[in-house]
């Protein structure tokens, strides 16, 4: 793991040698959502804990280097008026979004078609809060069958949120609040074309049954009006960029995942958009995400301080070279011939075999599952 993970001034060496001047960060600890702390029976103390990361978050993570972060929050999610004060509370702080799951059923918690979630949407509206959906607070991946291999859940894994878009499209909250915005995080951009043209088509074909109500606009209208699109890279997104909304677009690194082009990211995303006129780069590239989250990076730096060339400069010292192992786990011979969901079950259960052997062996008496 590079220390960019946890520490925050080797995240911005990591920012500085890809040539990004800011990102938004989501939690891989409580989950991108803030899920775990739904899993705490003590609320009060859960509550404190949301408290104190969205606090670290702004304070000593976004607020140790000004201008280089978009800072996002969680809310505590089993309580939606609580939620709603926490992000009154943020908002005050200069907090520009907060996280939300995919599926708020998949967490046993009350589905965004009721009026249960309205205080908290409410709260993002009144404080023009983004609220950021990212993909794996859903249910995790999906497996065709019990035999479909890794790469299969990999390569539609980022297409999922369109399950998400059409949820919330078709949800009361959109006339409920015009004012809302979702940022579909890590989703990429390619089909969403194609999700408005059938949008567009189901409430033609089939809004007279299904009790869809979009007044004057079409369904293609929201979509364009309430969420946020992102790319690693997207060749098709980008030659249908027109039909998606060129100011729904903005760009992302995915670092630190297996999907992230770190440390390369400008000579990756530049054979992508170098055709593309200079305003729509430039609104690709930085100004969306600045407009949609009301984040301005160059309060605190000098736009000829925040170009590729200058920011590596700052980057010389930094290791680009691949992490080794040092923990003694080797993947080639752990994993070895694991390629689909049932060999992942069975190396489960060899692998509480072991653990009993190996107990047994320094003379424990504890069982295998603990």
């Amino acid at each position: 793991m590079r220390k960019g993970c946890y520490d925050v001034h080797a995240r911005i060496d990591d920012m500085n040698v890809n040539g990004v001047l800011a990102s938004l960060n989501f939690a891989t600890l409580p989950g991108f959502a803030g899920e775990l702390f739904l899993k705490g029976q003590n609320k009060e103390l859960m509550l404190d804990l949301v408290r104190a990361y969205n606090d670290w978050h702004l304070e000593d993570w976004a607020g140790t280097y000004p201008g280089r972060f978009i800072p996002c929050g969680f809310t505590p999610l089993w309580d939606a008026e609580l939620a709603a004060r926490e992000v009154h509370r943020l908002a005050k702080a200069g907090m520009k979004a907060i996280c939300f799951p995919e599926n708020s059923t998949k967490f046993g918690l009350p589905s965004i078609h009721i009026d249960h979630w309205d205080p908290l949407f409410r709260a993002c509206v009144e404080n023009d809060m983004v609220v950021c959906v990212h993909i794996g607070t859903g249910g995790g991946f999906r497996f065709p069958s019990m035999d479909s291999c890794a790469a299969v859940a990999v390569t539609t894994m980022n297409i999922t949120l369109a399950d998400v878009t059409a949820d919330f499209l078709f949800s009361p909250l959109m006339k409920k609040f015009p004012g809302l915005k979702f940022a579909l995080s890590e989703g990429y951009m390619g089909w969403i074309p194609f999700f408005k043209e059938r949008a567009d088509y189901v409430q033609e074909f089939h809004g007279y049954w299904i009790g869809s109500d979009f007044g004057d606009k079409k369904p293609s209208d929201l979509v364009r009006e309430h969420f946020l699109v992102c790319f690693t890279e997207d060749r098709a997104g980008i030659k249908m960029r027109h039909d998606i909304g060129v100011e729904m677009i903005t760009w992302e690194c995915d670092y630190p995942h297996g999907d992230s082009t770190w440390p390369i990211s400008p000579e990756r995303l530049w054979p992508q958009i170098a055709d593309l006129p200079k305003d729509e780069i430039e609104a690709i590239t930085y100004k969306n995400a600045m407009r949609y989250f009301n984040f301005d990076p160059f309060e605190h730096i000098a736009k000829e301080d925040a170009t590729v060339g200058a920011l590596r400069t700052k980057a010389a010292h930094v290791d680009t070279s691949p992490m080794k192992n040092v923990g003694g786990f080797r993947p080639e011979k752990s994993i070895q011939g694991v390629v689909t969901v049932r060999d992942l079950a069975r190396l489960a259960e060899e692998m509480d075999l072991g653990l009993m052997v190996l107990q047994e062996k320094e003379g424990k008496t504890s069982n295998a599952q603990n």
